[in-house]
């Protein structure tokens, strides 16, 4: 089944080094409305914050095990009631920032390892009332920082924690994100205007004019068009640009880096 254009561009943007291209790809999308799976997430762990919440004020108010699951059922429902409505009318960037505002700093394999650990022992000692209580907590305290920071400067959480969103599928193919960008182009007229020049540069199939090491250099241009349009022609160029991009990849000081190695994988998928 062929994905939606935001699916892809989302793909796109969680995989892309640079972060001028990425908050392009951001401002293109962001306001774009979640899907289903989204606005139940939020359904979920609405209701997951208000079974904690009724079972925290069940333990303070005595040793009583059906009260506390009358108190946690209650919660859950008030919990869940509550996410529905802030599902409504809800869009990629509200989702993403509410999400962001509830995930540890750091990559996800960072937290593998003691994630495991800890709710191992936590299931241990406590039973699964410590999964309801942390998971529930942890989307509370969120809910709480996002609350603190309307109005204010907030962090940019999207940029900050997307190695935590859209993980589960493959990179997009330099011709699924051209592809995905037309679509949008045709769905929207403010964003034809900024991306039909971009697409002009990038769907061209001739052979670059310059030299491999020449289009190389532009990787860390200062205009985040020319980046992108490098990117694009050596990817298309393929075997003839692997050799010098290997060298920066191998360069773990040069910010050219993660860069060399993300259009060598691209390469490398074909």
């Amino acid at each position: 089944m062929k994905k939606n254009w935001q699916s892809t561009l989302w793909h796109e943007w969680r995989n892309s080094h640079d972060e001028q291209y990425a908050q392009q790809l951001y401002t293109l999308i962001a306001d774009t409305p979640a899907n289903l799976i989204s606005f139940g997430m939020i359904m979920v762990l609405g209701a997951i914050t208000g079974a904690a919440l009724g079972l925290l004020a069940g333990l303070a108010l005595g040793p009583n095990a059906a009260l506390w699951q009358q108190l946690m059922l209650m919660g859950a429902v008030i919990g869940s009631i509550r996410g529905g409505y802030l599902g409504l009318n809800l869009s990629w960037r509200a989702y993403l920032t509410r999400l962001g505002a509830s995930l540890p700093v750091g990559k996800p394999d960072e937290w593998l390892v003691g994630g495991i650990l800890l709710s191992g022992l936590g299931t241990f000692v406590f039973g699964p009332a410590f999964w309801i209580c942390a998971v529930g907590l942890f989307w509370g305290m969120g809910g709480m920082i996002e609350w603190l920071n309307s109005g204010s400067k907030a962090p940019t959480y999207e940029y900050t924690y997307r190695a935590w969103f859209f993980w589960w599928r493959a990179l997009p193919t330099r011709t699924e994100v051209q592809d995905a960008l037309r679509r949008a182009c045709i769905e929207d007229t403010t964003t034809a205007e900024i991306w039909t020049e971009p697409l002009q540069r990038l769907a061209t199939n001739a052979p670059p004019p310059e030299s491999v090491h020449k289009i190389v250099s532009k990787l860390s241009h200062d205009n985040w068009l020319v980046r992108l349009q490098a990117r694009h022609q050596l990817i298309q160029l393929g075997e003839t640009a692997i050799e010098p991009l290997k060298r920066i990849s191998r360069d773990e000081e040069t910010p050219m880096q993660p860069t060399a190695q993300w259009v060598l994988d691209m390469i490398g998928k074909g």
